[in-house]
C-alpha cells in the first residue's frame, strides 16, 4: 500500500530507531564504498536536512537509444540541479540520498498520496526551512528504461507527480501560505515545473500550426499566411534555446557535438 513511498515508510518503521540519518538507493545501484563517509558529515550542519548526490548510470553503452539518454540525464544533474543548489532549491530524487531522521518524521515522512514522493518530500524540508547540500561527483551507478516505452512512462510519471506536488503546494509556492520558502526557491520549484505544461501547449502550438499550413496549401485563395511577428518569436525563441543547450553542454557538461544532439533529440522526446 503506498507504492514506492508505502515501502520506504515500512522500512523506516523497521530503521534502527537510533539511526539519525537515513540513506536512500534504488535496487539497481552500485554504490562507491566512501559514499557514506564522504558525504555524512555534511549532517554536522544543524541546518542541512538533505545530503544528495546524482543519479548516474552504468549502462549508456549498450545501445544507441540509452546512449542519447544518458546524455540528457546528464544535462539535468551536472547544469540543473547544480544551479539549483545555489538557492538551496534542488529536487530531492529517490536515489543516492541522504536525509535527517528527525526532520523526515516532523514533515510526516514521504507521501503516499504522491507518484513522486522523493521530490514531494524534499520541497516539504524546504517549506519547513532546513537546507539541502548538492554534490555534482558520482557516487553510484544504476540501470537506465531498457525502451522508450519505459522512458515515456518514465517522464509520464514525474511530470504526472509535478502537476499532484504543485497543486498541493500551491500556496506555499504562491506565499500564500506561511513556510520558509525563499524567493528563490519559489521560482526553481514553479519554473521547473511548469515546462511540462508548456510541453503540452508547444503540442497543441504544432498542430495548429500544421493544419494552418494544409488550409494554405489546399485554399490559398481563402488561407492568408500568418503575420510575420507570429513566426519570429516561435523561431527565436527555438534558436536561443539551441545555442543555449549546446553552450551549456559544451562548457558545464563536456559534451561533443554528437552527445549534445543526442542530449536535444532525447529531451525533445521525451
Amino acid at each position: 500500500e503506498g507504492f514506492k513511498a508505502g515501502a520506504l515508510n515500512f522500512a523506516l518503521n523497521q530503521t534502527a530507531k537510533d539511526a539519525e540519518v537515513v540513506a536512500v538507493i534504488d535496487s539497481d545501484y552500485v554504490v562507491e564504498r566512501d559514499w557514506l563517509r564522504a558525504l555524512v558529515p555534511a549532517f554536522a550542519d544543524p541546518r542541512i536536512a538533505i545530503v544528495q548526490a546524482p543519479q548516474d548510470y552504468r549502462d549508456a553503452g549498450e545501445s544507441a537509444f540509452k546512449a542519447m539518454a544518458y546524455a540528457e540525464y546528464r544535462g539535468f544533474f551536472q547544469i540543473g540541479m547544480v544551479t539549483r543548489n545555489e538557492r538551496n532549491a534542488i529536487i530531492q530524487h529517490g536515489t543516492m540520498t541522504l536525509v535527517r531522521r528527525d526532520v523526515l518524521e516532523n514533515v510526516s515522512r514521504w507521501a503516499e498520496w504522491c507518484i513522486c514522493e522523493d521530490a514531494e518530500l524534499g520541497l516539504s524540508i524546504f517549506e519547513a526551512g532546513y537546507e539541502a547540500s548538492y554534490t555534482s561527483r558520482s557516487y553510484g551507478r544504476g540501470l537506465m528504461p531498457d525502451t522508450f516505452i519505459d522512458y515515456k512512462k518514465q517522464r509520464f510519471r514525474w511530470a504526472y507527480g509535478a502537476m499532484q506536488i504543485l497543486k498541493a503546494h500551491w500556496g506555499f509556492l504562491t506565499s500564500s501560505h506561511r513556510n520558509q520558502l525563499a524567493p528563490g526557491q519559489r521560482y526553481h520549484f514553479v519554473a521547473g515545473w511548469l515546462p511540462w505544461l508548456a510541453d503540452g501547449f508547444n503540442l497543441l502550438f504544432n498542430f495548429a500550426a500544421l493544419g494552418w499550413s494544409i488550409a494554405m496549401i489546399t485554399s490559398p485563395t481563402k488561407i492568408d499566411p500568418p503575420l510575420m511577428m507570429f513566426s519570429v518569436l516561435p523561431l527565436s525563441l527555438f534558436v536561443f534555446k539551441i545555442v543555449k543547450l549546446v553552450h551549456l553542454y559544451r562548457s558545464a557538461v563536456g559534451a561533443n557535438v554528437r552527445q549534445t544532439i543526442a542530449a536535444a533529440v532525447a529531451g525533445m522526446a521525451g
